[in-house]
């Protein structure tokens, strides 16, 4: 009996019917147009992993209005008042508008981290440069999201 029970039990609950949703089950989308502000190196990236992400066979069209900001702020200092961190942050303020529906939503992301001050300038400008390129991989994966999960939601 107990035996029975119990394969009952695992019967009713692995057919649930819950299914894991992915990105790819959220809706696609095609870029018509992108007008960037802000830092042109980092907006340049975003844009170009926007696009790229874009499909181009969809038929949700969408403009983006995208405002670009990079803030680096002193994080520690030594005592010898001597700059040992930064903390840089990227944030994103996009404006989407689609097309074919006339709405619109309003997209801010950010994303920062902190990185050390070496003793060649060349290698803490080194250092600043892969925080850049990291922060601006996060941050479009952030944008990128958000405009699948705000098209699937509308």
């Amino acid at each position: 009996m107990k035996k029975f029970v119990l394969l009952l039990l695992i019967i009713l609950l692995s057919n649930c019917g819950f299914k894991v949703v992915t990105k790819d089950d959220f809706g696609d989308y095609k870029v018509k147009e992108i007008l960037t502000t802000g830092d042109s190196r980092i907006s340049f990236d975003l844009k170009k992993k926007v696009i790229n992400n874009s499909s181009e066979y969809s038929q949700n069209l969408i403009r983006v209005n995208m405002n670009v900001k990079k803030t680096k702020e002193i994080k520690e200092k030594n005592i010898q008042n001597e700059i040992t961190k930064y903390t840089i942050k990227l944030s994103a303020s996009s404006k989407i508008e689609e097309i074919n529906q006339d709405k619109n939503f309003n997209i801010t992301e950010s994303v920062s981290a902190d990185y050390n001050v070496e003793d060649q300038f060349i290698k803490t400008r080194n250092n600043e440069k892969k925080i850049i390129k990291s922060l601006t991989n996060n941050l479009s994966d952030q944008i990128i999201n958000s405009i699948k999960s705000e098209l699937h939601a509308n």
